[in-house]
């Protein structure tokens, strides 16, 4: 079976949590641990996990209860997806879409910049718990997410 991303990383979720979880509680784990390079919509999650339990990846009883937890299929799906090399994409910037076709606004700049000074911090607060946790994985992914934004402040400050 083909996961799309969302499905994978709740499925993540779903296999490292330690009971079953609402849609809630995993967009929650989903922005701690992920947050800073990763984002999920909370209407993507909540149209994923129905249709997860549809194809047997997730278990719970979601209308009654909202609770989800992974199935051994789930699990298969994600070993599976783990293993498949990743599309590669470039960079799709809307912030640099709208400098080349010419907005240069004073309050695009200010925008951008407090953005990522936001998601820097978050990255080192996340990068904290993943030394705490012992989560090489994450730390690894959330040292991408710091240089990431290290990277678009010096743009965006560059660009003043």
């Amino acid at each position: 079976m083909v996961i799309n991303d969302t499905q994978a990383m709740l499925l993540g979720l779903l296999r490292d949590a330690p009971t079953a979880c609402t849609g809630g509680e995993l967009l929650a784990a989903a922005r701690d641990q992920y947050g800073p390079f990763w984002y999920a919509p909370r209407s993507q999650v909540y149209r994923e996990l129905p249709a997860m339990h549809g194809t047997g990846l997730v278990k719970g009883d979601g209308v009654r209860t909202g609770r989800w937890s992974i199935t051994s299929a789930g699990r298969r799906a994600l070993v599976k997806w783990l293993d498949e090399a990743p599309k590669l994409l470039g960079p799709r910037d809307p912030v640099a879409l709208r400098i080349a076709l010419g907005n240069n606004a004073a309050w695009l700049r200010y925008q951008v910049e407090a953005f990522h000074i936001d998601a820097l911090r978050d990255a080192g607060v996340a990068k904290q718990k993943a030394v705490k946790a012992k989560r090489d994985d994450l730390l690894l992914a959330l040292q991408f997410a710091i240089a990431y934004h290290r990277a678009a402040l010096a743009w965006v400050r560059k660009w003043r």
